[in-house]
């Protein structure tokens, strides 16, 4: 599943969530993050514990064309 990564970083930036605090909230960990934010593919479940750390929707941190 391709994660736009720019959009997870824009979205903590605007609630100042850092990746330590991301990975404690997500159960996914700093190093993963990271490279989900640079661009590597990752699981759906994976997205989803992103995205409801982040109290989005799934929709939202998906790159454009993903099914939703």
């Amino acid at each position: 599943m391709r994660v736009d990564g720019v959009r997870i970083a824009t979205i903590q930036g605007q609630k100042r969530i850092t990746n330590k605090q991301l990975s404690a909230k997500s159960g996914v960990s700093e190093c993963q993050i990271s490279q989900i934010r640079n661009g590597r593919t990752t699981r759906a479940l994976t997205a989803a514990r992103l995205a409801a750390a982040l109290d989005v929707p799934l929709s939202e941190i998906l790159k454009e064309g993903e099914d939703k």
